[in-house]
């Protein structure tokens, strides 16, 4: 019987439990309206803090660091922090997008949905080519394999809708370890709508997806 290929997800989040207030995420931009990066981190964060920095460095992203002292709230950046409304760290924002871990595939969707391929490497440009259409919508994206019954389902609830999607087959030799941990893929299936990872085995869900890319 086979069993279904787990990959480690790099870097959990640092929570920090003392909460904090805050209005609601008004994202980043800049005066014109373009999207900007701003990370959030503090001195106890560590290694989930220090991977995320370097990943952002190795892409070249232009982004403002912000180092916070949450038990300090007369400063400009925990007034600034604060209006994410979270206490996870590192915290990226990047447009009125927001990633709370080191996930190096979860900092390309959120740099994907901003700048599309400007920070992405080549294999991530190959493989999110696949989930657009030639005039830049989206598509409905499944990874999966022939012998995933959770795969088989979503395939009939699809079918079942009249829902159009594409399905890629990870068992493929050429696309299956780089793939695997490129895109942070533990289970099947994996569905993407563009460059957004739909965390749900739900048709319904992930049509919902679609219409509000």
């Amino acid at each position: 019987m086979r069993a279904i290929v787990f990959v480690a997800v790099l870097g959990a989040g640092y929570v920090y439990f003392n909460g904090m207030p805050g209005s609601n995420n008004e994202g980043a931009f800049d005066a014109s309206g373009a999207p900007l990066v701003q990370v959030f981190t503090f001195s106890g964060c560590g290694e989930p803090c220090d991977t995320a920095l370097s990943h952002l460095n190795k892409r070249d992203v232009d982004f403002d660091h912000h180092n916070v002292d949450p038990n300090n709230k007369e400063t400009e950046t925990y007034e600034l922090w604060s209006k994410y409304k979270t206490n996870v760290f590192p915290l990226i924002i990047a447009g009125n997008d927001k990633l709370t871990n080191s996930s190096n595939a979860g900092l390309a969707m959120i740099l994907g949905k901003n700048f599309d391929t400007q920070f992405l490497t080549s294999r991530e440009k190959d493989y999110y080519s696949a989930h657009f259409y030639a005039d830049g919508s989206p598509k409905i994206v499944m990874y999966g394999t022939d012998w995933c019954p959770s795969c088989a389902q979503l395939r009939k609830d699809f079918e079942a809708e009249n829902v159009e999607y594409v399905e890629i087959n990870v068992e493929k030799p050429r696309l299956k370890k780089t793939l695997l941990q490129d895109l942070e893929i533990g289970g099947y299936p994996a569905t993407w709508v563009g460059y957004t990872r739909v965390n749900s085995t739900k048709a319904s869900v992930i049509v919902d997806a679609l219409q509000n890319y």
